[in-house]
């Protein structure tokens, strides 16, 4: 099962699955793995790798469900950055399940984790600020489980949750809410949010398990549904939306549990890509849970069933397990 992709400043794919991170050199074309070893502390804390970060110095952070981890490049190990006991507390909240990561225009380090809310780490100090939902206080986060962080050009900090989806301002340190408003077909269409993807300066994209995918457009402060429609062909294939990208010009990629989606902004409408057993250049599985674009505008795709690499111009499929 691949769970995240990243590609690297040398051009190294990265892909972290349920058992294990592995390397891909795509020059050698070559993996190389990496494990959690028990007793060896220079490895991962934990062989689930729930997301990946390169920051702007070129450090790879990993994210597990025990903890942070760093690639020492020199070195060519993986080190424990901050293990499980050195969270927010010690009951596996907090820093332990981390689920994303992202450096934001400032340089300040941000760490979304299941149950703990949102961490500012200081990677010298390696201290974290947490910010995490207050009873009573509507300005605070709106859920500890916290699935996606994205920062977009205006530099705030889109943080999607099991309960809604929320806009921190960097410079007035509060948060505002967005929740699905029953009666309003202008609000979000659900409150568990997966993916985040800023396409230009109007819209932001915004998928949810259950509900579909939402454009958000700023200028408006509305929201447009896309939903699976089981009589037109032409619509998006499922209505729980894993991951989002986008390629040079402008089609937005999706992956749900039903296949690889391509939506057309001429045509507004989706095109799917779909697992067949009678042709090897398809895709390996339905359940996209991850796709990434490479400096090259291809698409590697993770899914429950091994890594693929998508050429969107040959629209083939070439599968790695």
């Amino acid at each position: 099962v691949v769970l995240c992709i990243l590609a690297d400043f040398q051009s190294r794919i990265w892909i972290g699955t349920a058992n294990g991170l592995n390397r891909y050199d795509q020059v050698r074309k070559q993996f190389t793995r990496f494990y959690h070893e028990p007793g060896n502390p220079d490895s991962l804390l934990s062989n689930t790798i729930r997301c990946l970060y390169e920051d702007r110095s070129n450090e790879l952070w990993i994210g597990t469900p025990m903890g942070l981890n760093r690639l020492d490049r020199k070195r060519k190990i993986i080190l424990p950055f901050i293990p499980l006991s050195d969270g927010p507390d010690r009951s596996g909240h907090g820093l332990a399940r981390i689920r994303d990561m992202v450096e934001d225009s400032k340089g300040q380090f941000w760490i979304g984790t299941y149950g703990g809310g949102i961490g500012r780490l200081d990677r010298k100090s390696r201290k974290t600020r947490w910010l995490s939902k207050q009873e009573g206080n509507s300005r605070s986060l709106s859920q500890n489980s916290v699935r996606t962080i994205y920062e977009d050009r205006e530099s705030n900090l889109w943080i999607g949750t099991s309960n809604g989806l929320n806009r921190f301002n960097l410079n007035k340190n509060f948060f505002t809410h967005y929740i699905r408003e029953h009666g309003n077909p202008n609000s979000l269409s659900g409150n568990y949010i997966r993916a985040i993807y800023e396409a230009d300066a109007h819209f932001l994209w915004i998928s949810t398990v259950g509900y579909g995918l939402n454009r958000y457009d700023r200028r408006s402060d509305t929201f447009r549904h896309y939903r699976h429609d089981p009589d037109n062909r032409e619509s998006i294939s499922s209505d729980t939306v894993f991951s989002i990208t986008a390629v040079k010009n402008g089609e937005i990629w999706l992956g749900t549990d039903r296949g690889l989606n391509r939506w057309m902004p001429g045509s507004n409408c989706f095109r799917s890509y779909l697992h067949h057993a009678e042709k090897p250049n398809s895709i390996s599985n339905n359940s996209v849970y991850t796709v990434f674009r490479d400096s090259q505008n291809m698409l590697w795709v993770g899914t429950a069933f091994g890594l693929n690499r998508f050429d969107p111009v040959a629209e083939s499929f070439r599968r790695f397990y």
